[in-house]
């Protein structure tokens, strides 16, 4: 989510910038007492922070300050994002859509509601693990939960055409994406396609298209999955778009990247003169292990030579 200076919070709420300067009572706060400077202190630094997730924290830790009506109004005008129900209404006029809807939809609000993820701000986010040859689902909402949290993992299913998926050398591109397209009306019953070559890719030289989440077990450069799992994944990526997520980010890796693994498939023959890929690999790492660490998605940018340049805290 992206900052908003604070006099965008002004416009917006009408708040002064003195809500955080204010007198305060100590304030008992899981069984400890939290003394007023550490309360200021910390509502100053969520609003300099200015994103959901540091306005969350702050209610999370001082649900019952005197500033968290005050963090709340802040929250509420920075979540500018309002639901597509357009979007939704063009997706159900397809059969298939409506089918996966009637026969998995239930499901998927199960999944959620087990994690207290909010199904009216849902955020979702595709993570693939490529030598393992799975696709995880990752969730958070922008009312509770400002953390991603792993609902389910699925199998990419290669039934067909197996003889041209190459485990870790599946054809599918190693980078950052986001969906880029719904096709509720495919062959491969549903399909979404990300936008592959992304501007990391075109820097690097990389051309091409057509690269696609989808079912049917068919596949020479896609990752395909069963009609019955692609059903449940698509919900996911709807609901999250409809529910105001602008782009549904699917990050394309080439195995979970611990320091152990990266040495591991660096030093491989396969691969240790590759010197593209690995320093790929590398520039890769620092995304996937800042995610494992803070369970939030990190802001970037791509240099002249393809590389992401990452921005906020490490």
């Amino acid at each position: 989510m992206k900052k908003i200076q604070f006099l965008t919070f002004l416009l917006f709420s009408g708040l002064l910038f003195q809500s955080c300067n204010s007198n305060s009572q100590t304030t008992e706060n899981n069984n400890t007492t939290t003394q007023p400077d550490e309360i200021r202190g910390d509502c100053k630094k969520a609003k300099e922070i200015g994103t959901i997730e540091s306005l969350n924290a702050f209610i999370k830790k001082y649900p019952k300050s005197e500033y968290t009506d005050t963090i709340l109004q802040l929250r509420k005008a920075l979540d500018s994002l309002k639901p597509d129900l357009k979007f939704k209404q063009d997706q159900l006029k397809w059969e298939n859509a409506r089918m996966a809807y009637a026969e998995k939809e239930t499901l998927v609000k199960e999944l959620l509601k087990t994690k207290n993820i909010d199904y009216q701000t849902l955020e979702t986010f595709f993570r693939v693990i490529k030598s393992e040859q799975i696709l995880e689902i990752w969730c958070k909402d922008r009312r509770n939960n400002e953390k991603y949290q792993l609902i389910k993992t699925y199998n990419l299913c290669v039934t067909k055409n197996r003889d041209k998926l190459r485990g870790i050398d599946l054809l599918v591109p190693e980078s950052f994406y986001y969906i880029a397209h719904f096709y509720p009306f495919s062959p491969y019953l549903l399909r979404m396609e990300v936008n592959f070559p992304n501007e990391s890719d075109k820097k690097r030289g990389r051309t091409g298209g057509d690269i696609a989440i989808h079912g049917g077990c068919f596949s020479t450069y896609c990752t395909p999955f069963t009609d019955e799992d692609i059903k449940e994944i698509y919900i996911f990526a709807v609901e999250a778009k409809s529910k105001g997520m602008p782009e549904i980010p699917v990050h394309n890796f080439p195995f979970h990247m611990t320091e152990e693994n990266f040495q591991k498939f660096s030093n491989d023959p396969k691969y240790k003169n590759d010197q593209k890929r690995i320093a790929l690999w590398e520039n890769m790492k620092e995304n996937y292990q800042f995610f494992e660490k803070n369970k939030i998605l990190q802001e970037f940018t791509v240099d002249n030579k393809g590389k992401y340049i990452y921005k906020g805290i490490k």
